[in-house]
């Protein structure tokens, strides 16, 4: 089992996201909470392939990304217990969900 978790962090906004990260105790970068390290950037915009091509700037085509509505985080929990953490009051503006192992937003 790995050490560790990644999530993705979703607002409507991006007061909301700064928001919600001060109320769940996080800063920019790396950190500490409660004893357990973390993770956290805060992009912003999320773009996805909507299955569509455009003419590249260079010749040829490229994937036409759309832009996702709201503000977007992604959190690295340097734990094998499970995140949220017991006790932690996530506010109702913030969405959280696991990234599949799978998923192209990634920590390099």
């Amino acid at each position: 089992m790995a050490e560790y978790s990644d999530w993705e962090i979703h607002t409507d906004t991006k007061a909301q996201m700064d928001a919600g990260a001060r109320a769940l105790g996080f800063t920019q970068g790396d950190g500490f909470l409660n004893g357990v390290r973390y993770t956290i950037y805060i992009y912003g915009t999320k773009y996805v392939w909507d299955g569509t091509y455009v003419p590249a700037p260079i010749g040829g085509t490229m994937r036409n990304m759309v832009a996702q509505p709201g503000s977007y985080a992604i959190l690295r929990w340097f734990s094998p217990t499970p995140f949220p953490p017991v006790g932690m009051n996530v506010p109702n503006y913030v969405t959280i969900v696991p990234l599949p192992a799978d998923s192209p937003h990634v920590f390099s």
